[in-house]
């Protein structure tokens, strides 16, 4: 917008009006002005490569334990330490997303994910976990078979899909499978057993991530969830080193009344 502003022959009372003008428009210009500037040191923070803190919640224990408290408490605690955060529900959590997973560049990766135990070859369940995804196992549609030897079929769930079987990814799947590299993330198995050995944590930090924290033994829903919202506020918003707010919130929440799980961390010293 402009004003006809102090031409020859502009009467006074046209130079008064011009004056108004002139009074609207210097401070929207000003305004503008601050505008581009922010936007120009936003992406020049972005070309520079100034950190964004992202978080990411990946949640198929939704199949069978849907929480939205949790995730809206989760979520909250996340967005409170400064992380964006990106919920994924459990649709989309297949092979193909576990795959990309490290080049997503989240530092805080929350897996709300079955991990049942293996059974070994005399058929009694090992120390070994695996993570479930979404991909039904079909005898009729075999998988990539350079994935194949990487992946076991696991969990028959009534609720989604009716009675099928899925595939679960190993310690291997994610040690040779996976793309890029976790930049020090630190990653939070949920589920039961997740650190009962030490064979899929290794893994994970293997491709780069920083900490792992699980369990160590299998665990309630109920009570997994609510030692995660205390580990993330003693991590996150209280900033206490790993190994302390795993710490505390394992004196806290104390061990899983039913099934005696503890919350741990690898590697021990960080």
């Amino acid at each position: 917008m402009t004003a006809n502003i102090g031409r020859g022959g502009t009467t006074s009372r046209r130079r008064r009006g011009g004056s108004r003008w002139k009074s609207i428009v210097v401070p929207l210009a000003a305004a503008a002005c601050v505008l581009l500037l922010g936007a120009l040191l936003s992406s020049l923070s972005l070309v520079l490569g100034a950190p964004v803190m992202k978080a990411a919640i990946i949640d198929q224990l939704n199949l069978t334990y849907a929480s939205p408290e949790f995730i809206q408490h989760e979520t909250a605690i996340l967005k409170q330490a400064g992380y964006a955060a990106d919920y994924y529900p459990p649709q989309r959590g297949n092979i193909e997303f576990y795959r990309r997973l490290p080049t997503l560049g989240y530092q805080i990766i929350i897996l709300r994910v079955h991990t049942p135990r293996l059974k070994e070859a005399n058929g009694e369940l090992g120390d070994e976990v695996a993570l479930v995804t979404s991909d039904i196992y079909r005898p009729d549609k075999p998988v990539d078979k350079k994935l194949a030897p990487y992946l076991v079929k696991v969990l028959s769930l009534n609720e989604w899909p009716a009675t099928k079987q899925l595939y679960g990814i190993t310690d291997g799947f994610v040690r040779d499978q996976m793309e890029g590299n976790f930049q020090g993330a630190t990653i939070i198995l949920t589920g039961c057993s997740g650190l009962r050995s030490d064979k899929l944590a290794k893994s994970f930090v293997s491709k780069g991530a920083g900490a792992v924290i699980g369990w160590d033994a299998d665990v309630a829903p109920a009570f997994t969830d609510s030692a995660t919202e205390l580990l993330l506020q003693h991590l996150l918003i209280d900033k206490i080193p790993t190994r302390e707010a795993v710490s505390r919130a394992a004196e806290k929440a104390g061990v899983d009344p039913y099934y005696g799980g503890r919350l741990v961390s690898y590697p021990p010293g960080r």
